[in-house]
């Protein structure tokens, strides 16, 4: 079985699914057959496709995809086995999962590969499995993940085999930064220089655009204890005076 398909047993398994793989259905190899033995059976035909070369698939691998699903010796294949469980037929819902991007096939439920795997990941525990695809995901999560430096220098890659666009490494940025533990990073006296860093190579290090911000931080009480301290400031003082030296009236200089 490959590893996207383990993956995805895996997936199944842990929400309750009974799972029969690698079906024979006459040309054709059907890749789950998934069962919810509940008081109403829920039954899906699983077929997996993943590319990690792109994400946009051609015509062609849709109507192969189609086909995946209904072709009549697949029909027949899944009703046979439906019929063995059961010992009547039930209808059963077709479900694709795929990393491929806005596809949309009729009567075809689409699930996103990389859902699969993150909660397939973000599950896993420590425990010995003989799985050699769980095993792997074990090193990455708890070895890989679990290094900081190692994951920043993964994603910050500028080679050939990089792992994000540039737009992606944004939006992880944005993704950490807007969660409670990102923004908790910044309340760390040990961190303002790092912040003093971030700030001095953003677009707030134009005055007007940091004047604007600081409005929306400080209130009338805390924006009133800043302007003193920033007056006690020598290099403030100093614009100051060269900023009065250009014009004598202070009214000119100090209006509101």
């Amino acid at each position: 079985m490959s590893p996207e398909r383990e993956i995805v047993n895996i997936w199944l398994n842990r929400r309750g699914f009974f799972t029969v793989s690698g079906i024979n259905a006459g040309s054709r190899v059907i890749d789950f057959i998934a069962v919810s033995h509940k008081a109403e059976p829920r039954i899906m035909h699983i077929e997996v496709t993943c590319s990690i070369s792109s994400n946009f698939i051609l015509e062609r691998d849709v109507i192969e995809i189609n086909r995946l699903f209904k072709d009549s010796n697949v029909n027949s294949a899944v009703q046979r086995y439906i019929r063995d469980w059961f010992g009547k037929p039930y209808n059963y819902e077709n479900v694709l999962v795929t990393n491929f991007q806005n596809l949309k096939l009729d009567g075809i439920r689409i699930i996103k590969f990389e859902d699969v795997l993150f909660d397939v990941i973000n599950d896993m525990d420590k425990q010995r499995y003989r799985s050699q695809a769980i095993r792997t995901m074990q090193l990455i999560k708890f070895l890989l993940m679990g290094n900081p430096v190692r994951m920043s220098e993964l994603f910050g890659r500028q080679s050939l085999y990089k792992p994000m666009s540039a737009q992606a490494k944004e939006e992880l940025i944005k993704e950490l930064l807007s969660q409670e533990s990102g923004k908790r990073v910044f309340r760390k006296q040990s961190n303002e220089q790092l912040l003093v860093e971030i700030l001095r190579s953003s677009s707030l290090n134009n005055p007007e655009r940091l004047a604007n911000a600081l409005e929306e931080i400080l209130t009338k009480r805390t924006g009133s204890r800043f302007l003193r301290m920033l007056m006690e400031k020598k290099g403030v003082q100093s614009a100051i005076r060269e900023e009065i030296s250009k014009d004598k009236k202070l009214e000119s200089f100090f209006k509101v």
